[in-house]
């Protein structure tokens, strides 16, 4: 054996409410299925259908970096474009792998005690080749009794966030310029040493600003906010 741990990953449940320019909001519950809401962007409402039949499997080496993904979501071969090309995007392996070692990095490598604190330059991923850099301040809080079971706390903070795209699609506008303000952002996330993984998580990030689009030589400035929420729980 190399030391090598497989982990394999599925939806039980999937929600998503996504406000869109102008107000209009997309709903999905993977418990009902997509429904029509009347939008441009019901393509998206197809995307999270198929999204919550993905099944994602990572291979960890022995010293916790991903060494290997593989990601197959049934239904993506009959999405219309530009859904399938948006979820194909997505589940690109080398993504998800860097999106898994990105995560890993922001543990800290020794062992700590409550109160601890450290900063690292961190990032998330927008899809599409955009993210948000940004620095984490992180602190363990310590352990806390949450229904019956001792967690490890640890929060973290955002500050100095900035916009990037690596590489826009084809198409696509490129960014020649931002000036993002950072309005809230923070993460929770409780580990149960038992199980050796994270058991409760939340994640916000709330994102105004300016950007420069470039089109063709001609630079066009624009305004972006971007309120990403995630919350996750494993039983």
């Amino acid at each position: 054996a190399d030391g090598s741990i497989t982990v394999v990953e599925t939806f039980q449940s999937l929600k998503d409410t996504t406000t869109l320019p102008g107000g209009a909001t997309l709903k999905f519950d993977s418990a009902e299925g997509p429904k029509p809401q009347g939008t441009a962007a019901d393509f998206l409402v197809d995307v999270m259908a198929v999204m919550a039949k993905t099944k994602t499997t990572i291979v960890f080496d022995k010293s916790g970096k991903a060494i290997r993904v593989n990601a197959t979501a049934d239904g993506l071969d009959e999405l219309d474009e530009p859904g399938k090309s948006l979820l194909q995007a997505d589940l690109d392996p080398q993504r998800l792998k860097d999106i898994a070692n990105a995560k890993r990095d922001e543990y800290h490598a020794e062992p700590v005690k409550p109160g601890d604190q450290w900063k690292k330059e961190t990032s998330t991923d927008l899809g599409q080749g955009a993210k948000f850099t940004h620095t984490a301040a992180t602190k363990y809080v310590g352990v806390e009794n949450r229904n019956g079971v001792n967690l490890h706390k640890v929060t973290t903070s955002y500050s100095d966030i900035n916009f990037e795209q690596n590489a826009p699609a084809p198409g696509a506008p490129s960014i020649a310029g931002t000036e993002m303000e950072l309005i809230d952002g923070g993460s929770t996330y409780f580990f149960d040493a038992e199980k050796q993984q994270v058991v409760d998580s939340n994640f916000k990030l709330h994102v105004k600003g300016k950007i420069t689009l470039s089109v063709q030589g001609m630079e066009i400035p624009a305004e972006i906010e971007i309120s990403i929420s995630r919350f996750v729980k494993i039983d």
